[in-house]
């Protein structure tokens, strides 16, 4: 198959009623309902959370308070709608940032 084939049902066409359904539900948020897109629903949109922001701060790419349009402006800009793309670099952010913290702590003690 080819890179950045969706390898389930046809992508959204308009992912942010999707998203206003899914922030509707208890303990849902944003980021959560951006990762069910992303890996569920095959949209490509990519979910800034937590390790997205650490990489951010750790590599000092700017704050990313506040800038999660433009992060995500950022990654489609780059990646268009390639979807495998998007999952590999939030996977690679996961990764990073599990690294970041044990580096964190190995240096608190």
């Amino acid at each position: 198959m080819a890179r950045g084939t969706p390898t389930g049902p046809t992508p959204t066409a308009h992912p942010r009623p999707v998203v206003k359904d899914l922030l509707a539900l208890q303990w849902i948020r944003e980021e959560t309902a951006d990762r069910s897109l992303l890996y569920a629903c095959h949209v490509p949109i990519f979910p800034v959370d937590h390790h997205v922001k650490a990489v951010c701060q750790t590599y000092r790419l700017g704050s990313p308070l506040g800038m999660e349009n433009a992060i995500q402006e950022l990654v489609r800009s780059a990646f268009h709608e390639d979807i495998e793309s998007y999952r590999f670099l939030y996977a690679a952010c996961q990764l990073e940032s599990a690294h970041i913290r044990k580096m964190s702590r190995a240096k608190a003690r």
